[in-house]
This record gives structure tokens, sequence and C-alpha cells, in this order.
């Protein structure tokens, strides 16, 4: 569904490029999804990388999620981070993601 998705994203962009930036989808951070990154940069064109706020209800500063960063920053891309808020996690309101995010 993630190639899917971005093989989608950069075919849309392709057909209207002055109204929509490329930017990768990834549901996770580790493995098989960094290799999605590469491949929509490399492949696809992407110009940047749209993560959501809570990986699987993890919080995005994990130390298992490091290569996904280094890998950004060896691209140079921004990272856009979406909203997604679960308040049974009790991380949201340790790092108060709600406010700074919502």
């Amino acid at each position: 569904m993630t190639k899917l998705a971005n093989d989608a994203m950069a075919s849309i962009s392709e057909k209207y490029p002055e109204k929509l930036i490329p930017t990768a989808w990834l549901p996770s951070l580790e493995g098989v999804f960094v290799d999605e990154l590469n491949r929509c940069v490399r492949d696809l064109g992407m110009k940047g990388c749209m993560i959501y706020s809570n990986i699987g209800g993890k919080p995005v500063d994990l130390p298992s999620f490091i290569e996904f960063y280094k890998t950004m920053s060896q691209h140079d891309l921004p990272i856009l981070l979406h909203p997604l808020g679960y308040p049974y996690y009790s991380w949201i309101h340790e790092h108060r993601v709600g406010e700074s995010l919502g």
C-alpha cells in the first residue's frame, strides 16, 4: 500500500506539477520503509516526506528511528509532521503533541 500511495502521488504531481509538490508517505520509519524513502527520492523525485506525529503509537523521537532521520538529512529534504493525536498514549501529554501540532 505504501508503494502504491507513493506511486500515485508521483503520478498526480507529474500531471499537475504547478499544483502539487510530491512528498513521500511512510507509515513506519524503520527497515523497508527507509528503503521506500530512498526509492521515492531517487526514482520518483519526491521533495520531502510526510510522517505522522506518532508511529503505531510510538513517539517519533525513538532511537530505533535514527536511520530514517539520517537518510532524510543525507537527502537534505524536509519532513512534514502530520498531527495524529491519541490521548490514550501517556507520552502525548508529556510532549504536549496536541498543543504543539493541533
